[in-house]
């Protein structure tokens, strides 16, 4: 049975099921930082009515100047709504039960994302597992409410050592971080050279590894992504002295 894949990496961008939009097909599927894009258009919309409701009340239902701007005030609200509803529906949330509740060996998560793109979703884990294990989802039934606790302490400690883990980088001239998660930071470095012979030259001079940009894509010889959430906090602040003298 051939099945449509709903979503596709193509030119480093997401396109898909929304990019048959004849408004849409240029460069909103360009769009990368979808959080950020949702967050701008609600700001316009809001901006927007406020603007309507101001120049609307000084019109006092006449026509005229005043009735011209609230009526294109009225439009870019329309338009930053538009841009919102669009953005909303390419968002696409993972989640993963097996490392927030620490089940190894039971691969059990969730995806939060548009109708559309779910009933395609579907369609593929109907092709491949119908239903995940019992005992797994039994297991996280259990877990959500009565492990609340012991997450939340988690939360706090990968939050902290977030913070320590940008500090770190922050204190070290000409390192940056580009991307960072709960476990991972992706780190753009100042070194020259590839970004395995930098990885080996980190390891080697410096005591620390990290995995080389390269093994994530082609183009990613600048950066490096370091592991941070079993690091120890105690040493965490002498890795800063250590980029240093690799930079």
């Amino acid at each position: 049975m051939a099945v449509r894949v709903a979503v596709v990496r193509k030119r480093g961008y997401a396109e898909g099921i929304f990019d048959g939009f004849g408004v849409f097909s240029g460069w909103f599927p360009r769009i990368q930082r979808q959080g950020l894009a949702v967050v701008i258009s609600i700001l316009v919309w809001g901006g927007a009515m406020i603007g309507f409701g101001v120049a609307g009340g000084f019109a006092h239902g006449q026509t005229g100047a005043l009735l011209w701007i609230a009526l294109a005030f009225l439009a870019i609200g329309g338009a930053a709504d538009m841009v919102s509803v669009y953005v909303r529906e390419t968002l696409i949330q993972l989640y993963s039960f097996s490392k927030s509740y620490a089940i190894p060996g039971h691969r059990l998560g969730s995806v939060i994302a548009a109708p559309a793109l779910i009933e395609q979703i579907a369609k593929i884990l109907d092709c491949v597992q119908i239903c995940p294990p019992r005992a797994a989802q039994a297991a996280i039934a259990w877990a959500v409410a009565e492990t609340r606790l012991w997450r939340e302490g988690v939360r706090d400690m990968i939050n902290r050592r977030i913070g320590m883990f940008s500090d770190v980088v922050a204190a070290a001239p000409g390192w940056s971080i580009s991307a960072i998660g709960t476990y991972f930071a992706y780190v753009r470095h100042p070194l020259h050279g590839a970004s395995e012979a930098v990885a080996e030259r980190l390891a080697r001079e410096a005591g620390l590894v990290a995995l080389p940009g390269s093994f994530f894509g082609p183009d990613q010889e600048a950066h490096l992504r370091f592991a941070f959430a079993n690091a120890d906090e105690a040493l965490l602040p002498g890795v800063a002295e250590r980029l240093r003298a690799a930079g």
